[in-house]
């Protein structure tokens, strides 16, 4: 049985191997084949969540004699309870995943697609750190093939930012190998010893791991990717894998963390905090949808490092849970915004509204996913972010933790103002008229065709927008916990019949029986001259004198690879300027010294020939002394 463990990479790799042999003209083909291989991935996941066993598969090229420190001499897959857990998450998201992109997926995308959920697969299923390493590495690899189809520097971006991360990651692993004696992921976390290597190497890997999951300041070439890539590699890269994978390594290392909270625990909780605030803080400033929800895709990131960081159970779970919310609601947003762009042929708010009655299904799934992002009760968002309230009102109550408390704060914050900003959204997009049109003169009322009438496109945003219900709704019974929706049930009755109510008042409407008046606002008639867009929404809040540091023009485009860059270029300067001196110095020097050396022995010569016997003869003295001594 130990080599089922290799079913779940293996055919989705085939799979990539067979999108790339296909025609282009063969998208149909192409589709069926990735959801078929992705739903056979999904069912065997399921499998081994179900079985009760830990399924293991090794392969080694060195015998254990020769190589008695830990090298790594072979690989290992493994899939434990925690591996079966995030393999049944992801294999479901990429099963979803892979409907939606049949229908949009070119030939070349499809195939790295695949071979992405592949190695992500694998790095999953990886016994040890350093088969783990080589999933990894191949993820940035594709995501860099990717990328580069669309946007050379962006690719670049992500490609320096995730490689140095990487490359702290591959540290990490070689100390805490030293340390330990072992490659093993369960085993080298349970020897580590004390002491400040221990710590350093523990550094390196949550390093590694929370530039993965996009948190700030990691999350630039994110935020470029909106602009220039498609949102299928938004769905895939920072809204599934990334995430998961994250999550997933932080998980892996929480014993030997918890072992070390007086450190660790602090450092999450400001790394999470950060991410959480000053993320959502920017996505309210943003007018364009892809890169609105690009921010919030960082700024979850925040909840889940906190949730963590909590090291006690229920904040742990609300933490993993809201890894896998994360990814049923932000892709639907991003399909739903996929959908908007391939209908309107923007994603700019301000070009947008009134698509309501055109996109029934985007507009109902994204308005369910927009109340789940949100923490709206009695989604799926609202439970995990109350499970990660509660983990941290639970750490807080710990001497020396008083710091959790702003955490909290902070997290309760960051959920009001996701609220504001995908009411804009929901606004902007879908109810409210184009503010503009194309050429920039307001934009008449128009009307155009349904456009989300493709299955493909309009089956995976039902289903994401269904699961956020699902997972909310029947938290109670897959959980555990106490009816988490008693005390806003009330609430849900007053919302539904609200809705039903809206409901029969339309129908009731379009029935003729109401009379039609013209509008009036604060006493006068309405006239419509200017039409209240996406772009119009917070702009205030960028003028606020206490957040200037976030909305200064300096600081939207930073994170790591402005640092990274800054810091090349101070070295380069440094180079230049000392090294490069210092090297010019010592050869003139060695040059100086030189023409004296050789000024001394030209004194020596004067062209006599008893003066070169003379000096033949002490060579040949001197010869004779060095062999004969």
């Amino acid at each position: 049985m130990s080599g089922y463990v290799l079913i779940i990479p293996t055919v989705t790799a085939v799979a990539a191997l067979a999108a790339a042999l296909m025609p282009s003209s063969w998208r149909k083909a192409r589709g069926i084949t990735a959801v078929y291989a992705s739903f056979l991935a999904l069912a065997a996941a399921v499998i081994f969540a179900a079985t009760p066993t830990v399924f293991e598969f090794a392969s080694g090229w060195l015998p254990p004699s020769a190589h008695p420190l830990p090298v790594a001499g072979g690989f290992s897959m493994r899939i434990d309870s925690l591996a079966a857990i995030f393999g049944v998450l992801m294999s479901a998201a990429f099963f979803v995943f892979f409907i939606y992109a049949s229908a949009v997926a070119g030939k070349k995308s499809m195939a790295l697609y695949l071979l992405a959920a592949s190695a992500a697969s694998g790095a999953l299923a990886a016994g040890d750190f350093f088969t783990m390493l080589v999933f990894w590495g191949a993820v940035l690899a594709v995501l860099y093939l990717v990328l580069q189809d669309t946007d050379e520097p962006t690719a670049q971006r992500a490609l320096i930012v995730l490689g140095l991360s990487d490359f702290a990651m591959l540290l990490g692993v070689a100390l805490i190998a030293r340390l330990s004696g072992t490659y093993d992921v369960t085993l080298a976390v349970a020897r580590l010893p004390e002491g400040k290597l221990a710590m350093i190497s523990l550094a390196l890997i949550v390093f590694g791991a929370v530039a993965k999951t996009g948190a700030m300041p990691f999350h630039n070439w994110i935020i470029r990717a909106s602009s220039t890539s498609s949102v299928e590699t938004l769905i895939l890269f920072p809204a599934i894998i990334d995430k998961a994978l994250g999550i997933y390594l932080l998980m892996r290392v929480l014993p030997a963390l918890r072992d070390r909270a007086e450190f660790f625990q602090p450092a999450l909780m400001i790394a999470g905090a950060l991410t959480l605030i000053i993320s959502v803080l920017k996505a309210l400033a943003q007018h364009d949808l892809k890169k609105l929800f690009a921010y919030h895709s960082v700024s979850q990131v925040g909840y889940m490092i906190l949730g963590v960081a909590t090291f006690n159970p229920i904040g742990i779970l609300g933490g993993v849970f809201h890894m896998f919310n994360n990814v049923v609601y932000k892709s639907g947003l991003f399909m739903g915004a996929g959908v908007v762009e391939k209908a309107k042929g923007t994603t700019e708010m301000s070009r947008l509204g009134s698509l309501s009655s055109k996109m029934p299904a985007t507009f109902g799934s994204m308005l369910v996913s927009s109340l789940a992002i949100s923490g709206v009760p009695p989604l799926n968002g609202f439970v995990s972010k109350w499970l990660i309230f509660q983990g941290l009102l639970t750490a807080s109550t710990l001497a020396g933790n008083r710091y959790v408390l702003i955490a909290l704060f902070v997290a309760m914050a960051g959920s009001s103002l996701t609220l504001a900003s995908f009411l804009k959204v929901i606004h902007s997009v879908f109810l409210a008229r184009p503010a503009v049109k194309d050429d920039g003169e307001p934009a008449p009322k128009s009307v155009e065709r349904r456009v989300d009438s493709e299955l493909a496109l309009r089956i995976p945003q039902i289903t994401l927008a269904a699961a956020s219900v699902f997972l909310g709704v029947g938290a109670t019974f897959y959980i555990g916990l106490p009816m988490l929706v008693e005390t806003s049930f009330a609430a849900l009755l007053m919302a539904i019949a609200a809705v039903l109510a809206g409901v029969a008042l339309y129908q009731f409407k379009i029935s003729g029986r109401i009379r039609r008046t013209d509008i009036f606002f604060g006493g006068e008639e309405y006239r419509p001259e200017y039409v209240f867009g996406g772009g119009d929404f917070y702009k205030t809040v960028e003028k606020l004198s206490g957040l200037s540091a976030v909305y200064s023009p300096s600081g939207r485009d930073g994170g790591f690879y402005s640092l990274i860059m800054k810091t090349i270029a101070a070295v380069s300067s440094a180079v230049y300027y000392g090294v490069e001196r210092v090297i010019y110095l010592l050869q003139l020097f060695f040059v100086k010294a030189v023409e004296g050396i050789i000024f001394v022995f030209r004194l020596a010569h004067t062209g006599d020939l008893y003066v070169y016997l003379s000096w033949y003869l002490v060579g040949a003295a001197a010869i004779l002394w060095i062999l004969v001594r």
